[in-house]
């Protein structure tokens, strides 16, 4: 009877096992939904982050024109020209704008990126602010530093759009999801 009990026993937990593994199907159907994350960020449909690849971070101008989307993408591996090239692809920079050079400092904190060009709006304030905010924003976050400076080919940029401190320096802009608009 013993035997019996276990035979049985091993039966159903052969069942649930079973029943418990992924299919092929059902890693496909996984792979394939990709959904909005907390906290504003927006994972790019189709595109699911796999564990050799970097997860990065890129703000982008959004739809209604309140303010700034933070989108959740990734790179096969972080370099500099690498996430220009995502921020073009989000449309904050144009085609062919290149990185000139990005320098940190040695304690880690602070960044100077130097692009090529910096797309600039007439009498279009909140172009201006978007553009110049979601690029600071972006390389705060995917460099884990505390302050940006934005050049372009080697000159500070200059806006009364952006907030910066005596030295052309920026901050992370926590009211990036929706600023004001003229």
């Amino acid at each position: 009877m013993k035997k019996t009990m276990m035979y049985i026993a091993a039966a159903f937990m052969a069942v649930s096992l079973a029943a418990c593994t992924p299919t092929p199907q059902k890693e496909a159907e996984t792979a394939a939904t990709v959904e909005t994350t907390q906290g504003g960020g927006q994972l790019v449909e189709g595109k699911v982050p796999g564990p050799e690849e970097d997860t990065i971070s890129v703000y982008s101008i959004n739809e209604d024109g309140s303010g700034l989307l933070q989108n959740m993408d990734s790179l096969e591996e972080l370099t500099n020209q690498g996430l220009v090239d995502k921020i073009i692809e989000y449309g904050v920079l144009e085609e062919g704008t290149t990185l000139v050079s990005f320098e940190v400092s040695q304690d880690e904190k602070t960044g100077v990126v130097n692009l090529s060009a910096i797309p600039t709006y007439e009498d279009d304030d909140f172009m201006n602010r978007a553009t110049l905010e979601a690029l600071v924003n972006t390389f705060v976050e995917n460099y884990e530093l505390e302050l940006v400076k934005l050049q372009v080919n080697g000159e500070d940029v200059k806006s009364e759009q952006l907030e910066t401190d005596e030295n052309g320096y920026s901050t992370y802009f926590e009211d990036y999801e929706d600023f004001w608009k003229e």
